[in-house]
C-alpha cells in the first residue's frame, strides 16, 4: 500500500495530465458513490418489500 501510494504520488508530480485524470476520476465517481449510498439508504427504509430491494442490489 505504501509503495503504490508513493509511486502514484511521483507520477502525479511528474505529469499534469495524470493529475487531471485523477481529479476527473474523483469528481465523477465520488458523487456516483454518494448517490448510490443515498439511494440504498432510502430504498431500505420502507419495510414493504425489503427482500426484493436486496436482490436488486445483489444482482448489480
Amino acid at each position: 500500500m505504501i509503495d503504490s501510494a508513493s509511486i502514484v504520488n511521483t507520477l502525479i508530480i511528474e505529469s499534469d495530465f495524470l493529475f487531471n485524470l485523477f481529479n476527473l476520476f474523483n469528481t465523477v465517481i465520488s458523487p456516483i458513490i454518494m448517490g448510490a449510498s443515498r439511494k440504498r439508504k432510502v430504498l431500505t427504509i420502507p419495510p414493504r418489500k425489503p427482500r426484493r430491494v436486496v436482490d436488486i442490489f445483489e444482482t448489480r
